[in-house]
């Protein structure tokens, strides 16, 4: 390997409009440390049962006897959504066929708004990688520095994302934007307590930012996506605001589960750990998603859902190869993605694209790259992409717990094979490696002993 000094450009001109209309930072974490009752859903909870010997009904009649409305039933983590408008009136805790009750907390969208006009990316920063910086056939005024940066362009030799399932769990997106709407296939709004529509609109702006991303299409205009012809689902769970409540975002992963996503983002958190979300998230590991999820901007510990082992915790680096000073870093990071400066699209109504901050901006990055990889080993189950995102990243000279294992590089994930064959990272203390996942089959590529010469893997991968 050798090093490289790798200059982003990040051309702006008439095709970039940039807008700063959008609130500068959703936050919720110093309030809630001040007051912790702020960062829950006032008396809402989520009600987990032991087993299935109560139908619907059964737990309804329950919920009522103590006060409260059910609103709806969370099948995955098998409970239910009470508001209980007087408190909790009879003690629900001692039923025998109820396993735990549990505060529906609040979750939050890490981003830090738009920025105002339309900053090009600074002289970049040593990097060690193999791998080289062409951008492929799209132009830089088309390619954002962050695609730059994860080496994606050079990954579409192999494959742009054709086949991948990919699920956004955020705000929803922009169904008339000509960079984002061609890839998207299904949607459904959950971001209502008691209904579920069909409308998927982005009221906010950030989830048509991270789809952005992660795929938007390559069309010679605007911006392009890390998996440019990946097929987008989207799980709307916040409605026209940045914070929505983790039942929503549950409901939201169950969609996910529904549609057999093959990668789902979450680009949102919350600062405590919560048993229900943790249950859903295992779910939809289990069920054979590869989950990214932002680590948090609070420059502190990692966030929920961020922190659980079954997911990819994902810090926030800016065009220097830094972490960003919001970014929140921990021994539960994964991976570091591009969050500073990241350019893409926002709804039409807004000026189309814009520049946002955030480890919501990074987590898209990785997303992108797991499409990638999915669609190029389909046979592969979500341990193995996790792992193979991880052997293959670039130390860009940070503490491990403010990188993980580095820099993704698509390149390096499409055009090895030794990362493929091998065992999960080992365990950092506090976040064990996930358990394989049971579904998918297990990988089935020849196994060709190391070293391998360059005519090797071209026999092998067709480089």
């Amino acid at each position: 390997m050798k090093t490289i000094r790798l200059i982003v450009a990040l051309v702006c001109g008439i095709a970039y409009p940039v807008v700063a209309q959008y609130p500068v930072k959703f936050s919720l974490e110093e309030s809630i440390a001040k007051d912790p009752n702020l960062g829950r859903v006032p008396n809402q909870r989520i009600i987990l049962f032991k087993d299935h010997s109560q139908g619907p009904t059964e737990r309804e009649a329950l919920v009522r006897k103590a006060g409260g409305e059910t609103l709806r039933h969370l099948p995955s983590i098998n409970a239910l959504v009470a508001y209980f408008p007087d408190g909790i009136r009879a003690p629900l805790d001692a039923e025998p066929s109820i396993h735990e009750i549990v505060n529906d907390d609040y979750a939050e969208l890490h981003f830090i708004g738009a920025l105002a006009g339309c900053a090009g990316g600074e002289s970049g920063s040593e990097v060690t990688n193999p791998c080289p910086a062409n951008p492929g056939d799209v132009s830089d005024k088309e390619q954002p520095w962050g695609i730059q940066r994860v080496r994606a362009s050079k990954a579409w030799e192999k494959t742009r994302g054709e086949g991948a399932k990919v699920c956004i769990i955020d705000t929803g997106i922009d169904l008339t934007h000509p960079d984002v709407a061609p890839n998207v296939r299904a949607g459904k709004d959950l971001s209502g307590s008691t209904t579920t529509t069909s409308d998927i609109t982005d009221y906010v702006g950030h989830g048509t930012h991270v789809a952005g991303t992660i795929a938007a299409i390559d069309d010679d205009s605007g911006v392009v996506g890390v998996a440019p012809k990946a097929n987008l689902y989207i799980s709307k769970v916040f409605g026209k605001s940045g914070s929505t409540s983790l039942s929503a975002v549950i409901a939201g992963i169950e969609y996910c589960t529904e549609i057999e996503a093959d990668v789902i983002n979450m680009s949102l958190g919350s600062s405590r750990d919560n048993t229900a979300m943790h249950e859903a998230v295992k779910a939809a590991f289990h069920a054979g998603a590869a989950i990214i999820v932002s680590a948090g901007n609070s420059g502190g510990s990692v966030g929920f859902p961020g922190a659980y082992e079954e997911v990819l915790g994902i810090a926030a680096s800016d065009d220097s190869d830094k972490i960003a000073s919001f970014s929140s870093h921990g021994q539960e990071v994964d991976l570091i993605a591009p969050g500073v400066k990241v350019l893409s699209t926002v709804p039409t109504s807004k000026g189309s694209y814009a520049q946002y901050n955030g480890t919501s901006m990074a987590a898209p990055h990785v997303t992108g790259l797991a499409a990638l990889v999915r669609s190029a080993f389909p046979n592969f189950n979500n341990t193995q992409v996790y792992t193979l995102l991880k052997e293959t990243a670039a130390k860009i000279g940070l503490k491990n717990e403010e990188q993980g294992s580095g820099l993704p590089q698509a390149c390096s994930a499409l055009g090895f094979e030794s990362a493929h064959q091998s065992s999960p990272h080992p365990a950092r203390s506090g976040k064990p490696a996930p358990r394989p996942n049971p579904i998918y089959p297990k990988l089935s590529l020849p196994v060709v002993p190391a070293p391998m010469n360059s005519l090797q893997l071209r026999q092998i991968f067709g480089n």
